[in-house]
């Protein structure tokens, strides 16, 4: 191994030249690097140096990402290979210096050397989440997986193999919070294909141009990676009750082009989440995006009934009847998954009663709101006009009500003001609000073009153009389409996420 170390610390130089390499001279260098060490067996990474040390404790992966992560792949199939006759019995003390050592390697990889293993590095994020799982504890792969993918593409705005693999252990642990980071960012692009950049290190390069399948640092993305990724995202924001998130995520998926008559079972789901999601956002019905294919609307409405006639109880009808309507679906909501979600919808008809209230009134006492509103969750008003307050004081320190509760006076009963519906900013917020703003635009110039340019020259774009070119007057957008046929795919089993709040 001492004779070893040499080569495996050869690329890149340390202290780094004056002269910095060029684009096409670290290119070289680092293929080099790669080819050479591939060609070092398994079990030789394995020694230790002469003086008894672990090649894992002498090499930073953050200076030399390339021999770290080979050396760790060969002690990963090394203990795997162990487990096998140990049927998986071996105890978790002989894998934790194994996991610390794959997550050291996922925080603190070089981006751009790890460009030039993306199966290795794909394969390593891989197995963090098999090995949380392995000890019982999946959600602990969740912020590595995170890290990793942040680290890769600081956007994290092309959807990637691991992006998927986060989105699942996330949902399966319920380790939201670790994944918001991630699920918070717009997915901007898609991994291409037959198209990769000669010089994968360049600085100039945007992390889609890099992120290709040929690179190896992710699968290629299907349809239902696509579409199970949005859901699992929106499911997992709406346990954040990040609901405007969650929606904008749902919707993705209810609006995904189809052909023909074939919507996905995951589809119908996301519809009667987003349904309800849109009603805790504005408290009415929602229309269905006016970019919803027609096919997957008259499904959504069959399929969803119950959760429209929810939808629309809850925007027109009295709180009784909601509150029974919903005991009456339970089954229905608890085989769907959403029984928790439904609990959260019931808790807030009051709120949207009392918010109504605002568009008529400017001032109102609270003993007109106890009389004149009804929990849903019970099916009668609240217990006393102290109990109105307490909600009130809640809705206003959430920010789900704008006002101010001014208590009871001598002879003057306790009442509620209304906020102006719009609100006034101090002229500093809104200097600040318009920079925080300019600086969102000017991140997304960039973005623009480049999508630009992936629209207008991929050979989905210009197959769609001649269809277009020879399409009858009053075809369909369905017909037009060049998609692939969209049928019935089979969903991860439904949990309820809201049961843990």
């Amino acid at each position: 191994m001492d004779k070893l170390l040499p080569l495996l610390l050869s690329f890149p130089s340390h202290p780094p030249p004056i002269q910095p390499l060029s684009d096409e001279q670290y290119d070289e260098g680092i293929k080099v690097q790669v080819k050479n060490i591939r060609k070092v067996p398994g079990k030789t990474l394995l020694q230790a140096t002469s003086g008894g040390e672990d090649i894992l404790n002498i090499i930073n992966p953050a200076l030399n990402s390339i021999p770290y992560a080979f050396a760790l792949l060969a002690r990963v199939n090394d203990v795997q290979n162990a487990l096998k006759p140990a049927q998986n019995n071996t105890p978790p003390a002989e894998l934790l210096p194994l996991w610390e050592k794959i997550v050291l390697f996922l925080e603190n990889f070089d981006s751009k050397q790890v460009r030039y293993i993306g199966p290795e590095t794909l394969e390593i994020i891989t197995i963090v989440a098999a090995l949380a799982r392995h000890l019982g504890q999946p959600g602990a792969a969740v912020s590595p997986i995170a890290s990793a993918i942040l680290r890769l593409d600081p956007e994290a705005s092309t959807l990637t193999t691991a992006h998927i693999t986060l989105s699942r252990i996330a949902l399966e642990s319920q380790e939201y919070s670790r994944a918001a980071p991630i699920l918070e960012r717009h997915i901007l692009y898609i991994p291409t294909t037959g198209r990769h950049p000669k010089h994968a290190c360049s600085p100039r390069l945007r992390a889609h141009e890099y992120l290709t399948v040929e690179s190896g640092l992710t699968k290629k993305i299907t349809i239902q990676d696509i579409l199970e990724y949005f859901s699992f995202a929106g499911s997992i924001l709406i346990g954040l009750q990040q609901w405007e998130n969650a929606a904008e995520y749902l919707e993705n998926v209810i609006t995904y082009p189809v052909r023909g008559i074939a919507v996905s079972k995951i589809m119908v789901e996301a519809y009667k989440k987003w349904t309800l999601v849109k009603v805790l956002l504005t408290g009415k019905a929602p229309a269905v995006p006016a970019n919803t294919n027609s096919n997957s609307t008259k499904a959504f409405h069959i399929l969803g009934k119950p959760y429209d006639m929810v939808a629309g109880l809850f925007e027109v009808g009295s709180a009784p009847r909601l509150n029974a309507e919903i005991a009456a679906g339970m089954s229905i909501w608890s085989g769907d998954g959403n029984a928790g979600l439904m609990r959260v919808v019931l808790g807030a008809h009051q709120k949207h009663q009392i918010r109504r209230l605002s568009s008529l009134y400017e001032t109102i006492p609270v003993s007109y709101i106890s009389e004149n509103t009804v929990s849903a969750e019970t099916g009668v008003g609240l217990e006393s006009q102290g109990a109105v307050e307490d909600l009130i004081r809640s809705m206003i320190s959430q920010g789900e009500l704008r006002g101010t509760l001014v208590g009871a006076q001598g002879d003057r009963p306790a009442f509620l003001r209304f906020a102006p519906t719009e609100r006034v900013s101090d002229e500093t917020l809104v200097e600040k609000e318009l920079a925080e703003a300019m600086g969102r635009i000017e991140s997304m110039v960039e973005d623009i073009k480049a999508t630009d340019h992936l629209l207008t020259h991929e050979k989905e774009y210009l197959t769609w153009v001649r269809k277009q070119k020879k399409k009858q007057v009053g075809a369909s957008y369905a017909d037009a389409y060049g998609g692939d046929d969209l049928g019935w795919v089979v969903g991860p089993d439904d949990e309820d996420l809201m049961g843990v709040m």
